[in-house]
C-alpha cells in the first residue's frame, strides 16, 4: 500500500511538471491576435487535462497534421538572424531578417507578426507589420520605432547584425481584392506607415488593378519622413498620390524648396537635349541674384536713413540742452537768446515753426 501511494505521488508530481505555465499580462501585445498567447495556453491546458484524465502522456506531444505555408508558426516563436540594420531617424530603424534557403513568408497584405524580447528578466511581446512584400525571397523587413521608456525599445536598441530575434505569426490581415474599391484613402502617422506599404505595393505591382490610392503621411519634419525614396517611387504611378502633413512650420519651408528643385529638374529633363534646361536655370539664377542684390541695397539705404535721423535727433537734444543752460543763467532776452555760435537763434526758429 505504501509503495502504491508513493507511486501515485510521483506520478502526480510528474503531471504537475508537465502542466503548461500561464503567461504573464506583459506577454500579451494587446492587438487582438488570433490565436492569442492566452488562447494557446488554454488549448494546451485543455489538452493536458484530457491527457491526465486518460493517463496518457503521449497525447501531450501529438503534433497537428497541418500544412506549413511559411517559416513562421502562430503558436511557437521561431528564431531569425538579423542581416542588416539601417537608422532612418534618431528613433526609428529598418531591420532586415534572413530566411533560410531563400524562402518566402507568404504574408497577405496587412498581416503582422509578434516579436518576443526579454528585458531585466521580464518577457515582452509587441506586434510589428513587415514592410517588405510577402513574396520577397530570402528576407523580410520591419520598421521599428524606439521610445525612451519602452521595454521592447530597450531590447531593440541592444540588437546588432548577426543577433537572433524570435517571431511568431502571422496574424490579422486586410481583406483586399484587386479593383474591389474605386479609391482608397490611407492615413498614416509615423511608423503607422508600415501596414499601408504592403497593400500599396500589391496595387502598383498588379497592372490590372486600377484602384486609385491617396496616401496621407503625418510627420514632424520633412527630414523625419520615413522611406522617402520608396514613397517617391510609388508616387510615380498614375493611380498613386502622396501627401505629407508636417507639424513643425520651419520644415514646410524646406519642403517648398525641395519641390522647386524637383520641378526644375523635371523641366530640364523634359526638354530635348538638356541644353535649353541649363540655359533657363542660369537665367533664373541671375534673376534670383539680382533680387537678392536689390534687397541688400534697400537694407543699406534704410540703415543710412536711420543713422541720419539719429544724428539729427542728437543735435537737437544738444541744442535744447544749451538753450536750457543759457536760460537758467538769464542770458535769454526778449524771447531771443544771444548768439552762442549761432545756436540760440536756430533753436528759436525751429520752435516757432513747430508752434505754427
Amino acid at each position: 500500500m505504501m509503495e502504491e501511494e508513493e507511486e501515485e505521488e510521483d506520478d502526480e508530481e510528474s503531471w504537475l511538471r508537465l502542466r503548461p505555465t500561464e503567461p504573464l499580462p506583459s506577454q500579451c501585445c494587446g492587438c487582438g491576435c488570433k490565436p492569442c498567447i492566452f488562447d494557446i495556453y488554454y488549448q494546451e491546458l485543455d489538452r493536458w487535462e484530457k491527457a491526465r484524465a486518460k493517463k496518457d502522456k503521449s497525447l501531450l506531444w501529438r503534433k497537428k497534421e497541418e500544412p506549413c505555408l511559411s517559416e513562421l508558426s502562430q503558436e511557437t516563436f521561431e528564431a531569425f538572424r538579423i542581416s542588416a540594420m539601417e537608422q532612418l531617424t534618431d528613433d526609428t530603424c529598418q531591420v532586415r531578417f534572413e530566411l533560410p534557403e531563400s524562402r518566402r513568408l507568404g504574408l497577405s497584405p496587412g498581416q503582422h507578426l509578434i516579436l518576443q524580447g526579454t528585458v531585466n528578466g521580464l518577457e515582452v511581446q509587441r506586434a510589428y507589420t513587415p514592410i517588405s512584400c510577402g513574396n520577397a525571397e530570402g528576407y523580410f523587413e520591419v520598421l521599428i520605432k524606439c521610445y525612451e521608456t519602452g521595454l521592447m525599445s530597450q531590447h531593440v536598441k541592444s540588437w546588432k547584425v548577426g543577433d537572433m530575434a524570435f517571431w511568431r505569426g502571422p496574424f490579422g490581415g486586410f481583406p483586399y481584392k484587386p479593383n474591389q474599391y474605386g479609391e482608397l484613402l490611407m492615413l498614416a502617422s509615423g511608423t503607422g506607415l508600415a501596414p499601408m506599404l504592403p497593400i500599396l505595393k500589391e496595387i502598383t505591382a498588379n497592372e490590372a488593378d486600377e484602384t486609385f490610392v491617396t496616401l496621407v503621411g503625418c510627420f514632424r519634419t520633412f527630414r523625419g519622413i520615413y522611406l522617402k525614396p520608396l514613397l517617391e517611387e510609388q508616387a510615380r504611378y498614375w493611380n498613386v498620390r502622396t501627401v505629407f502633413v508636417l507639424s513643425q512650420t520651419f520644415s514646410i519651408v524646406r519642403r517648398r524648396k525641395w519641390r522647386r528643385r524637383r520641378r526644375k529638374g523635371r523641366e530640364g529633363r523634359e526638354e530635348k537635349g538638356g541644353g535649353a534646361g541649363k540655359k533657363e536655370r542660369k537665367k533664373e539664377r541671375k534673376k534670383e541674384r539680382k533680387k537678392e542684390r536689390k534687397k541688400e541695397r534697400k537694407k543699406e539705404r534704410k540703415k543710412e536713413r536711420k543713422k541720419k535721423e539719429r544724428k539729427k535727433e542728437e543735435e537737437e537734444e544738444e541744442e535744447e540742452e544749451i538753450y536750457k543752460e543759457e536760460k537758467a543763467k538769464g542770458s535769454v532776452l526778449g524771447g531771443r537768446t544771444p548768439t552762442i555760435n549761432g545756436e540760440g537763434e536756430k533753436i528759436q526758429q525751429r520752435r516757432q515753426k513747430k508752434s505754427s
